[in-house]
C-alpha cells in the first residue's frame, strides 16, 4: 500500500484548519455551517494558520525554508521497509 504525495500535502495543508474550524462551528458560530462552507472556513484557516507561522518565524529572525517535494518521490510506502527483512 502507498500513500500518494498530493494527499499526504492536502492533509498537512487541511488538518490545522479542520481543528480550528472544529473549534469554531462548535463554539463561535450561531448556526451550523454547510459543508461547502464548513471546508472553505478550514481550508482559508489552515492557510492562515501558516502564514501566522511564517510571520513568526520572521519576526524571530529564524529560517522558514520550504522543503523542496519537487525531488520528492511522487508516493511513499505506508509502512518503512527494512533491508533486513526484505
Amino acid at each position: 500500500m502507498k500513500f500518494d504525495l498530493a494527499i499526504v500535502q492536502l492533509a498537512i495543508i487541511f488538518l490545522p484548519g479542520l481543528i480550528w474550524a472544529r473549534l469554531d462551528a462548535r463554539y463561535a458560530m450561531k448556526s451550523k455551517p454547510s459543508d461547502v462552507e464548513f471546508f472553505i472556513r478550514a481550508f482559508l484557516f489552515g492557510i492562515t494558520s501558516y502564514v501566522v507561522t511564517f510571520l513568526v518565524y520572521a519576526l524571530a529572525g529564524l529560517s522558514f525554508t520550504p522543503i523542496g517535494l519537487s525531488e520528492a518521490p511522487r508516493s511513499m510506502p505506508a509502512y518503512p521497509v527494512d533491508a533486513d527483512t526484505h
